[in-house]
């Protein structure tokens, strides 16, 4: 069964990748070949394209636990109810809405975490995990 931090690694590598094309848009930027306003746009694509990756990675990771499909390092995080299939999780979690907003994290995520998981587990760990990732592979600014 996989391991629910490859979904946090994968965010990470998304984080690391959005950060070289930023990097090379600033390098055009400073060369001449783009406008302010090219690389203005790239950050806000990125930014937009980066909470929307976010955003399917926690609802990825929050349904494989529910699910039981992924595997958390802590034997403390189990599901406080049996789902048999992805549509029918999804319908739960997303309730009368026609989608499922994930962010901001301590309103929306672990206000369902502690709805379907005991002890509101894993929504502190997917938090700090991702987190974790996210700041680790995000190189900064100098």
């Amino acid at each position: 069964m996989p391991d629910a931090r490859g979904i946090a690694n994968e965010v990470g590598i998304r984080a690391r990748a959005l950060d070289r094309y930023l990097q090379r848009m600033e390098r055009l930027f400073l060369e001449g070949t783009v406008t302010r306003q090219d690389v203005e746009r790239a950050y806000s694509g990125g930014l937009l394209e980066f909470h929307a990756y976010l955003e399917r990675a926690i609802e990825r990771l929050f349904v494989g636990l529910l699910r039981s499909r992924l595997v958390h390092s802590s034997a403390r995080v189990r599901s406080l109810i049996a789902v048999e299939s992805d549509a029918v999780a999804h319908n739960i979690i997303i309730g009368e809405r026609r989608y499922v907003d994930w962010l901001p994290f301590e309103g929306r995520t672990m206000k369902r975490a502690r709805a379907f998981f005991a002890s509101g587990l894993p929504a502190i760990q997917i938090g700090l995990i991702v987190l974790d990732r996210v700041l680790a592979n995000w190189p900064s600014r100098k």
